[in-house]
């Protein structure tokens, strides 16, 4: 799992982290290396497990960040299309 920012401010005690979502595999495209995402905030499972949820390896600056599917509601906003940038990263639980 891991948190990622939005937009300035945060309701977690980080102060960064605005909302969590799960990786799920990695790829690789014309854009660059990727982990795919699951975004279980989504009510419609075609956009919250879509593979275009996607998050890229930015190396050179140490950070991972991306954009998920364009029909993703949570992800837009009226100043535009907002990026979800990696600001926690959360060992999985097994029960």
């Amino acid at each position: 799992m891991v948190g990622v920012d939005n937009h300035p401010g945060s309701p977690n005690a980080d102060k960064t982290t605005d909302h969590f979502m799960v990786i799920v595999g990695m790829g690789n495209d014309s854009v660059g290396k990727y982990f795919l995402f699951h975004d279980n905030a989504m009510g419609n499972k075609n956009v919250g497990a879509s593979n275009e949820n996607r998050l890229y390896c930015k190396c050179k600056e140490y950070k991972l960040e991306g954009v998920a599917d364009k029909r993703n509601t949570y992800f837009s906003s009226d100043a535009g299309y907002k990026k979800y940038t990696v600001s926690q990263i959360r060992k999985s639980k097994r029960k």
